[in-house]
């Protein structure tokens, strides 16, 4: 205290004594001087027209942004005391002075004399010269003694700022000249024969768009038409998934817009009922609420309003480019029945009589024209359908969606960039496809029509099929088909809110009443299992007749003629590219077996070859036997339909087996081929579907015979898998659920559970199975994951797909061994729930005899389990083997996965509950009538100005520019409850060894920060270590309870995680940098679980106003190296928390180092332990995990980051490739482990044939339970 009122006495005598003296202007100069200098230093660097005498600055060369922050600095400053002491020895030597003239100061604060020319000097330091600190990465902290003491046994690498890149906008292509404006009304029907002043010249040459920031680029054969400039759905500034459409604003009158309807508020209050909830839910009252208290709707309106009356009218009313009933009408299938009656000699001379006399018999004239069907005709009404060509036609020229359409496909080229070497080829779309581009070309090179010269465009058709359940209860059900346009993105396609489906049909099921007409064709004799089944194919096929009937077939040779609705008038010719199906569908498609001896649609491998998945005899197959619509082909069927229905044969007598049992063909005509003049193959369009095949195909059977296998090995191992598998962490808004029931049973699971349960077998099912099937299983699993999520990119690339190729063999060789050794060592029965299902399997098959059959009561003993092995000799496990070439020609996965089908599924349950259950079909047509004549009025409403509340149109979508922008988006409040003063809260935790050198760790941290913070402002400033110098205000700090990360993923979208510490969405993935040269084989990430998200309000010297500077509070994990992981050991890679006792345990983060959250697996094999931390609340109050494992599979973003193959991915935040680690030897493809095993008696376990209905049932069960699961179309909005 003495000390400081030494100085301030000596500062006041120094004032008075320079007040005093006539030479005070001449100390002025000289001080200012070197105060002038020092600031200008400075303020001159952050803003040239700053003044440096507006900041408050210290003799020393700092500047402060307020006199409170100089006045602190000042008291300890030691150039201010040693200028002090000059300036009081200075006052002294004037005063002994009696007068001295007024003289300019020179440079370097020197005094020139003029009357002498000397020079008084004053040694006066201008200019600091200070280094640089040390940031937070490598500072070190004082540790507490009893951790000083140890040496830590993990140095943690230093983080990364993550450099994520927003998706932008590729170079637009050269505008091609403007057309005429076309003399035709957009609503009235496009005559064939158009002026010439609408068409567009078109050229033949090649264009090539120059890649943007993530180095893809765009080349197109031609351009005769505009061009979208966007590569997707989501540019810069532009939400996941939203389109590009910009409104097309009506002109028309609200009147003529809502018309039946006799004004808005009747209209408004429709609207509500048929595209508002269906359920009485709370949303639905508030949104009823809010209708009926706008201040633009009147009750008084609705009196009187017969809204019956105005559903029909609105069902009646077409639109210029519709057909009554939009399209929609009702037919009558007609199929043929074989008599099954062998036509004998005397039969013939009889036939030949009965001829003659109908010959001479005189012809009414207006009989009906005979229909050319086979056999004995049986009727089945009841069939709804729509013609594709007026589908087309309303799509194209009506659906404001197809503004985004791309008419004209490109090649998308990606090259890394900063990496030497040729670009390589990109899939995602249908119209970047090799299918895509052949069709176009073919097109674009035949003739053109006589007399026209309007651009050409083909349109893509994909078509879905399948039958679905849609009560609960009861057998009801429904064989919907839809319509989808390939030409449309496939992020808008694929979601079931943009009414991309267009339903074109619902089949009929065969009726009951067919067994009494076949009674009565065939005397008493009813109908067998085998003509059921070809009935059946019949009427499939007989209804696809009516779809390709001759209008379509026409629009294919010579295209539809049609202004699209970017004003240009286009001849659009349908091509089918895709029939999205599973297997019971895709036979039926195919006109083959189930199941036959060969069972695969495209191509001629026999049963006994089917396991065999990756062997260089597989894939020489699938090259040299490809299935193929020939004339070969079809004079088989035609020859076989001769032999039923002429000469009287059953349909599946050896005389028709013998024709067509080599092949697995059945005798019933394709509809689809007749195509086959326009080079149609329609075996090509029998896409792979992941869900049926994968998910509920091959994984499936995989993991319920891991259920046998453990039940096997012990009973109890079932239930420990049970209780890991609920114990594993959530991830994501819906990507990892909660497994609360237990998977062992698989009751009501859908494809994205079995999903979920593969993406976590590894840390569940490890240690459960004794050495050496434990490490098999483990080898199996990763290869059985890593095959999937690959499989399942929705944009892939040439190096992706060859990673997929290996994986394909290497998954074969897989399973191959786990039926060979691991199977075979354990003797697997039927699972209690397997044994009560083929209990009641069995009791409808025996309840469907004549007469019926009581199956004895099912007991639960071992004695009535049957013996079940693993079967390899699946199709589905064929079919894993065509997901690479199919990938190439058509796309990948997800543009044609049966998932988006059964999606729409869920819409037309909803419709089907509303109905009266009695001829439901025709009441649902009547529905998506109206939906889809509401849906359109509300668009032009909308585009007319007119708010209609629920309605959200893709073009007026709002966006978030702090989600598209930003990588961090962090709360800012700043309320007495997330508050947290330092002092008194740090002394409450001061037992945890958790808050153990919280405030060093937390200050070295920031000034690590700080001083980059500083340095972005001021690149010049000069900053030390001890003088970075800040406060916290009010010293306290802001704790939050979420964070949220924004990124872009590997397929150029961009997407979100949360952060929240006190749940399992706790673990964030760190950026380690790039690694060069010895450190190229280091893990490129860092993992570390939230403890706490703060933000500070920091006061420092360089600012005026204080500086927000959020951090996460962390505990890391270290990786376990000698352990390992990835592709080459086939094993997940392996953490472990840092024991406390490190000094990198704990620690802070700047959250733009985090790349993403990440799904952190306990390694439950390994056990629990409390030695790496104490009770803490960073811990869980039973311990730590020893080990974990980091889900590198979770989804397919993290999985594209660990293989390095990412197109969205900015260095540091993905992996670097490895291509070596998937090169195939010999080896790979030769390997045996032996002759695959029998294929099992399911099928015929009841000693015959299952007809379909049988079939499809047992498929059908497992897409119902898919349906019942609630937020499938999720998977649609992440990643």
């Amino acid at each position: 205290m003495k000390f400081w009122l030494g100085w301030v006495g000596i500062l006041s005598l120094v004032s008075a004594a320079v007040l005093s003296l006539s030479a005070l202007s001449t100390l002025s100069e000289i001080s200012l001087h070197g105060l002038l200098r020092a600031s200008d230093s400075l303020a001159s660097v952050q803003d040239p027209s700053y003044s440096a005498l507006e900041m408050p600055t210290c003799v020393c060369g700092k500047y402060y942004r307020k006199d409170q922050y100089l006045t602190r600095h000042e008291r300890k400053c030691e150039v201010v005391l040693k200028r002090a002491r000059e300036a009081f020895e200075a006052g002294q030597e004037y005063e002994r002075q009696s007068k001295l003239p007024h003289m300019d100061t020179g440079e370097g604060g020197s005094t020139p004399h003029p009357d002498n020319g000397t020079t008084v000097s004053m040694d006066i330091e201008t200019s600091v010269h200070l280094p640089m600190i040390e940031t937070a990465r490598t500072a070190t902290i004082a540790m507490a003694p009893d951790s000083s003491t140890r040496r830590s046994h993990h140095v943690r690498q230093p983080t990364w700022k993550v450099v994520d890149m927003l998706p932008e906008e590729p170079e637009p292509p050269p505008a091609p000249p403007s057309p005429a404006p076309a003399p035709l009304d957009s609503t009235s029907p496009v005559p064939d024969t158009d002026p010439v002043e609408t068409r567009l010249p078109i050229t033949t040459e090649k264009l090539k768009v120059p890649a943007d920031s993530f180095g893809i680029m765009r080349i197109y054969p031609a351009v005769p038409t505009p061009v979208s400039p966007t590569s997707g759905p989501n540019p810069f500034f532009r939400l996941p998934h939203t389109s590009l459409s910009s409104p097309i604003f009506s002109s028309q009158p609200v009147t003529e817009i809502i018309h039946p309807f006799p004004n808005l508020s009747s209209w408004r209050f429709a609207y509500h009922h048929w595209m508002g909830s269906r359920s009485k839910s709370l949303d639905d009252q508030e949104a009823l609420q809010t209708l009926i208290t706008r201040p633009d709707f009147s009750t008084a309106d609705l009196v009187g309003v017969d809204f019956r009356q105005l559903d029909k009218q609105l069902e009646d009313t077409p639109l210029p480019w519709q057909d009554r009933h939009n399209g929609w009408r009702e037919s009558t299938l007609t199929i043929g029945i074989p008599s099954g009656v062998k036509q004998t000699l005397a039969a013939k001379k009889a036939a030949a009589a009965e001829a003659r006399v109908s010959a001479r018999t005189e012809t009414l004239p207006d009989e009906p024209a005979e229909i050319n069907v086979e056999g004995h005709h049986f009727e089945i009404p009841g069939f709804w359908h729509r013609s594709i060509t007026q589908v087309i036609t309303s799509v194209f020229g009506h659906n404001t969606d197809s503004k985004d359409f791309h008419f004209h496909p490109y090649e998308k080229w990606y090259q890394r960039p900063g990496v030497d070497g040729p670009p390589e080829q990109v899939y995602d779309e249908l119209f970047t496809t090799q299918a895509f581009l052949d069709a176009d070309a073919q097109l674009q090179s035949s003739p053109h029509e006589p007399g026209c010269t309007l651009p050409r465009a083909v349109a893509a058709l994909m078509f879905a099929s399948d039958s679905t359940h849609v009560a609960q209860f009861g057998q009801a059900k429904l064989w919907p088909g839809y319509l989808y346009v390939g030409n449309q993105l496939k992020y808008t396609r694929a979601k079931p809110s943009s009414r991309a489906a267009h339903h074109i049909a619902y089949i009929p099921s065969l009726p009951r009443n067919i067994q009494d007409f076949v009674r009565q064709v065939k005397d008493d004799k009813g109908a067998s299992a085998p003509l059921l089944t070809h009935c059946r194919r019949e009427l499939f096929h007989a209804a696809w007749e009516k779809l390709l009937d001759e209008e379509f077939l026409e629009a294919y040779q010579h295209g539809l003629v049609i202004k699209c609705m970017d004003g240009i008038v286009r001849r659009i010719y349908p091509r089918i590219f895709v029939y999205s199906a599973d297997y019971p569908e895709k036979v039926l498609i195919a006109t083959i077996r189930d199941m036959g001896g060969c069972p695969c649609p495209r191509c001629l491998v026999t049963i006994e070859n089917l396991g065999y998945l990756g062997r260089k005899e597989d894939r020489g197959c699938r090259i040299d036997k490809v299935r193929n619509d020939n004339n070969d082909r079809q004079n088989k069927i035609t020859t076989a339909r001769k032999i039923i229905y002429q000469d009287g044969y059953v349909v599946n007598s050896e005389k028709v087996e013998d024709l067509l049992k080599s092949e697995s063909l059945i005798p019933t005509k394709n509809t689809f081929s007749p195509l086959a003049q326009f080079r149609f193959n329609l075996f090509v369009m029998l896409a792979v579907d992941l869900m049926h095949e994968f998910e509920l195909g091959v994984w499936k059977v995989v993991f319920a015979h891991l259920i046998r296998i453990l039940e096997a090995a012990d009973a109890t191992l079932v239930l420990e898998l049970n209780q890991r598998f609920r114990l594993v962490p959530i991830f994501g808004k819906s990507t990892i659920r909660r497994f609360s029931e237990n998977v062992s049973e698989m009751k009501k699971l859908a494809a994205r559970d079995f999903e979920d349960i593969l993406q976590c077998a590894i840390p569940c099912f490890k240690g459960l199975l004794p050495s050496p099937h434990n490490e098999q299983l483990l080898d199996l699993l990763y290869t059985l994951v890593a095959w999937h999520s690959i499989a399942k990119f929705r944009l892939q690339t040439e190096s992706s797909l060859k990673v997929l190729d290996t994986l394909t063999t290497w998954l074969g060789k897989e399973l191959q061994r786990f039926q060979g050794v691991t199977c075979a060592a354990f003797e697997t029965r039927e699972t209690e729930q397997e044994y009560a299902a083929r209990g009641r399997a069995e009791a409808r098959w025996q309840s469907c005899k004549d007469p019926p059959v009581t199956r004895p009561a099912i007991g639960t003993s071992n004695t009535g389990r049957r013996h079940r092995t693993f079967n390899l000799k699946r199709y589905k496990v064929h079919a894993l083997g065509d997901y690479v070439s199919t990938i190439h020609m058509m796309g990948t996965t997800d543009s044609y996965s049966t998932q988006i089908s059964e999606l729409e599924h869920r819409r037309l349950k909803v419709q089907y509950q509303h109905t009266n259950k009695n001829q439901a079909t025709g009441q649902i047509v009547s529905m998506d009538v109206r939906e889809a004549e509401m849906r359109r009025m509300a668009q032009e409403l909308v585009e007319s100005g007119v708010e209609v509340p629920g309605f959200k149109p893709k073009e007026l979508e709002e966006v978030d520019e702090i989600r598209i922008t930003t990588h961090v988006s962090a709360s800012k409040e700043q309320r007495h409850r997330n508050t947290r003063y330092l002092g008194p809260w740090l002394a409450g935790n001061a037992t945890d060894p958790a808050f153990t050198d919280f405030l060093l760790r937390l200050q070295a941290h920031i000034q690590g920060r700080l001083k980059e913070h500083i340095l972005t402002a001021i690149p010049t400033a000069a900053i030390t270590p001890g003088e970075l110098e800040f406060y916290f205000r009010d010293e306290r700090i802001y704790q939050h309870s979420t964070i949220r990360f924004h990124f872009t993923t590997y397929d150029l979208q961009r997407d979100q995680d949360l952060i929240n510490p006190t749940t399992d969405k706790c673990n964030v993935l760190v950026s380690l940098g790039r690694c060069d040269g010895a450190a190229a084989k280091l893990h490129p990430f860092g993992y570390a679980r939230v403890i706490g998200v703060f933000h500070a309000q920091l006061e420092h010297r360089f600012s005026y106003d204080p500086v927000r500077l959020d951090f996460l509070w962390v505990r890391w994990y270290s990786h376990h190296d000698a352990w390992g992981g990835g592709d080459e050991l086939r094993r997940l890679d392996p953490l472990q928390f840092v024991p406390r006792y490190s000094s990198d345990a704990f620690g802070f983060l700047d959250p733009s180092h985090v790349i993403r959250g990440c799904h952190i697996i306990p390694a439950y094999s390994d056990g629990t332990t409390t030695e790496l931390l104490g009770p803490s609340m960073a811990r869980h109050p039973d311990g730590d995990h020893v080990y974990y494992y980091a889900n590198r599979f979770v989804d397919r973003d993290m999985a594209s980051r660990y293989l390095g193959h990412g197109v969205g991915h900015s260095p540091g935040s993905r992996a670097d490739p490895e291509p070596a680690i998937y090169e195939l030897s010999d080896e790979d493809e030769e390997e045996n482990f032996g002759e695959v095993e029998p294929l099992d008696n399911e099928i015929e376990m009841m000693g015959e044939e299952l007809d379909m209905d049988e079939l499809a049932d047992l498929d059908d069960e497992e897409r119902v339970e898919g349906e019942t699961i609630e937020g499938v179309e999720d998977q649609y909005e992440e990643y």
